[in-house]
């Protein structure tokens, strides 16, 4: 019973998460947007071993310039990680194509042009 109420009190603070319009108030900070996208690749089948590459030099080049603490880091990893899985459910079959085919392909290919 207890893991029953767990798992409905994450599944409530998870709906808290998410926004109140899909991608509207996604923050602008270039680690979260990085974190994002490759889970936009990832989620869409898309992340190739070059894109991978690309997305971990993204990672440590932003973190080289701008020092984060572990925990704001974390946070903001996985904040995309959730918005991504979100908007994933909030598109439905049909619209996830799409996204695929937008988000997804554009967020490969910078992270495979980074790469070389």
């Amino acid at each position: 019973m207890q893991g029953l109420l767990r798992a409905g009190a994450v599944l409530a603070i998870l709906a808290a998460a998410q926004p109140a319009q899909a991608g509207r108030d996604r923050p602008t900070d270039p680690l979260f947007r990085a974190y994002y996208a490759f889970e936009v690749a990832q989620t869409c089948g898309l992340a190739t071993p070059k894109a991978r590459r690309g997305f971990e030099r993204t990672v440590a080049d932003l973190l080289a310039r701008r020092p984060y603490s572990d925990l704001r880091h974390r946070r903001l990893r996985h904040r995309a990680w959730i918005e991504a899985e979100w908007e994933w459910h909030n598109r439905g079959l049909g619209g996830n194509r799409a996204w695929c085919q937008g988000e997804g392909m554009a967020a490969r290919e910078r992270f495979e042009g980074y790469g070389r």
